[in-house]
C-alpha cells in the first residue's frame, strides 16, 4: 500500500526548512499507520472527531485513491460527508466519487448549498454530471444548471442563489417573521431590499431590523448605497471588496440590477487561497507549503482579522438589538 505524502513520519525531528512537526503532521502519519494495519473501527473514530475541513486536508495528503475512498467510506452521517466533499480538491473527488453511484452521489447532493452543488458537479466527467443532475430534485438540478452556465472564476460561477431578500414595502414584523420561516437561506447575514421588480435597492443589518418599531417599512431604514457585484465580476475582484469593506457577504446583480444571489466570506477565503497560491508559485519559481502562501496573501490577512471579529459583532448586534 503506497505511503501518506506526509512530513511525519518522524515527528521528533524538524521538517521543512527546520519546522517542527505540526498537529496535522502528526494526525497523518497515524492514519497512515491505521491504514497499513487495517484498524477501520479506529479510523472511523479518528475521523469522526475531526474537522470536515482537515478531513478534506488529509484525504489530499494521501497518494492512493483506494486510501482516499476507504476514509471516505467512513464519513458518518451522510451531512458531514456532504460538507467534506465541498471542501475537497477537484482531483480528490474525483478519486473518492469513483466509484460511487451516480444515484448516491444525487443523495449527498441534496445537503449542500447549491453553489457547492455545482463545484462538486464541474469537478466530475461530463457524461457522470449530466446523469447526476437527471437524478436531483428537478428544482436542486434547475438552480445547479444556473450557476454552471456563468463563466469560470466568476462572481456568478461561486454565488449561491440562497439568500434572503424582502420588498421595501415589508415592515419590519412582517420582516422578522418571514425569517423565522425561511428555508433554504443558509446563514443570513445581511437582509437585502429589493423593488417589485427585484431590483436591489438597499440593505440593512440583523441590528436594525430587531431596533425599530415592528411597523416600521423597511423602505425608511435600508442603506441604499450598496456594496454589490455583477454575475460577471471576476472573483479576486470579490475578494478585494469584501475584505476592504469588512463584508460578511456581497449580493450579486445582474446586468438590470436584479438581485440573483450573494457570495458569503467562508467562499472568499477559498477564492484568496486559490489566487495567493498560483500568484506566489510563479513568482519564485519553486514548490511552497499551501500554507506558507496563503498566509503571506496581503488580502487574507484582512479577511482572517476581520472575520473573527466582524462575526462577534454580528452576534453582539444582534443580542444587544434584542434586548
Amino acid at each position: 500500500m503506497d505511503r501518506i505524502e506526509s512530513k511525519a513520519e518522524r515527528p521528533d525531528k524538524p521538517v521543512g526548512g527546520g519546522r517542527t512537526a505540526s498537529r496535522f503532521d502528526l494526525v497523518l502519519d497515524t492514519v497512515g499507520r491505521l491504514l497499513r494495519r487495517g484498524a477501520i473501527g479506529n479510523l472511523e473514530r479518528m475521523v469522526s472527531k475531526m474537522h470536515p475541513a482537515d478531513v478534506a486536508k488529509m484525504l489530499h495528503h494521501l497518494n492512493a485513491a483506494q486510501e482516499k475512498r476507504t476514509i471516505f467510506e467512513l464519513i458518518k452521517p451522510d451531512t458531514i460527508k456532504a460538507t467534506v466533499l465541498s471542501e475537497m480538491d477537484e482531483g480528490d473527488i474525483g478519486d473518492v466519487l469513483q466509484d460511487v453511484p451516480a444515484a448516491d452521489i444525487a443523495m449527498l447532493l441534496k445537503d449542500l448549498p447549491d453553489d457547492d452543488q455545482a463545484y462538486v458537479i464541474t469537478c466530475l466527467p461530463e457524461e457522470r454530471s449530466q446523469e447526476i443532475l437527471k437524478l436531483m430534485k428537478p428544482e436542486d438540478s434547475a438552480e445547479v444548471k444556473d450557476l454552471l452556465r456563468y463563466e469560470s472564476k466568476s462572481a456568478g460561477a461561486m454565488m449561491t442563489t440562497e439568500y434572503f431578500s424582502l420588498t421595501e414595502d415589508t415592515t419590519a414584523e412582517e420582516a422578522i417573521r418571514k425569517l423565522q420561516g425561511a428555508k433554504d437561506t443558509g446563514n443570513v447575514f445581511y437582509v437585502y431590499v429589493t423593488d417589485r421588480g427585484e431590483k436591489l435597492v438597499g440593505v440593512l443589518s440583523m441590528r436594525q431590523l430587531l431596533q425599530v418599531p415592528p411597523h416600521t417599512r423597511l423602505a425608511t431604514m435600508i442603506k441604499r448605497e450598496v456594496i454589490s457585484v455583477t454575475t460577471d465580476t471576476d472573483q479576486e475582484e470579490v475578494a478585494k471588496l469584501v475584505a476592504r469593506y469588512n463584508l460578511l457577504a456581497i449580493p450579486v446583480v445582474d446586468k438590470e440590477s436584479r438581485l440573483v444571489g450573494i457570495i458569503t466570506v467562508d467562499d472568499v477565503v477559498d477564492i484568496i487561497h486559490d489566487a495567493a497560491t498560483e500568484d506566489m508559485l510563479k513568482m519564485s519559481g519553486t514548490q511552497i507549503e499551501e500554507e506558507d502562501v496563503l498566509m503571506h496573501s496581503s488580502v487574507f490577512q484582512a479577511v482572517r482579522h476581520r472575520v473573527p471579529w466582524l462575526l462577534t459583532n454580528l452576534i453582539g448586534s444582534i443580542v444587544s438589538g434584542s434586548i
